[in-house]
């Protein structure tokens, strides 16, 4: 087969597209990891990642799609092109557990948003670690479930989201047997109840030290 060069003497995106047309997944992972050490227009070298994640991800390889991933993302052309592949790069880091890579990754999404954008990608990562620690619960993997929801404390959550997660590890660490972690989590969740219950009764105070009487309602 006679490939085009782009420049130079270089692939292009058309020489790798027929190159794997009819391969098999791991012979097109051959190829392509063979392509990227080649020198590449920055176009050419980004459709290689991207397929190659592509690839990876099918094969539950997640960790080296992650790290694809981002390589792509550090060449795609706009901000709303890189946060997708930061982001991408985050969920796959997620479901390998590895949760300082998916960590670096949406710092890098975070890094290329404006203000409304970063809220989206919080809640995005948010959403994606609640469902994966659901993923767990559903097929009965416990240990996983666990160390999913301890990173889900770690995260900006709503009083309502706090609760579910502190209630829902609360349970796993019983089933676990991890009874130091299990009372340390009681304790943490019967001090922030107590907390709400002062608080609630304090404003019920407040409410009737300064709510006049009816009589004194009549005498103004």
């Amino acid at each position: 087969m006679v490939l085009r060069v782009q420049k130079k003497g270089r692939l292009t995106k058309q020489d790798i597209e027929e190159k794997i047309a009819n391969a098999g997944d791991y012979v097109k992972i051959d190829h392509l990891t063979r392509f990227l050490q080649e020198p590449l227009e920055q176009d050419v070298r980004r459709f290689a990642l991207l397929t190659l994640a592509g690839l990876y991800s099918s094969k539950l390889m997640f960790p080296e799609a992650g790290k694809l991933m981002r390589l792509a993302g550090d060449l795609q052309v706009t901000f709303k092109e890189k946060i997708d592949s930061y982001v991408k790069s985050g969920e796959l880091f997620m479901k390998a557990n590895l949760f300082s890579e998916s960590d670096n990754s949406f710092v890098k999404a975070l890094e290329c948003g404006n203000n409304k954008e970063k809220e989206e990608i919080k809640n995005i990562r948010k959403t994606l670690y609640f469902s994966l620690a659901k993923e767990y619960l559903s097929r009965n993997k416990r240990g996983n479930a666990s160390q999913v929801y301890e990173k889900i404390l770690t995260l900006d959550l709503s009083p309502e989201e706090l609760i579910e997660a502190k209630k829902t590890l609360l349970v796993l660490y019983e089933q676990l047997g991890k009874i130091r972690e299990f009372s340390m989590l009681q304790r943490s969740i019967d001090s922030a109840e107590l907390q709400k219950k002062q608080h609630q009764e304090a404003i019920e105070t407040q409410k009737q030290k300064y709510s006049p009487s009816v009589d004194e309602l009549i005498g103004l």
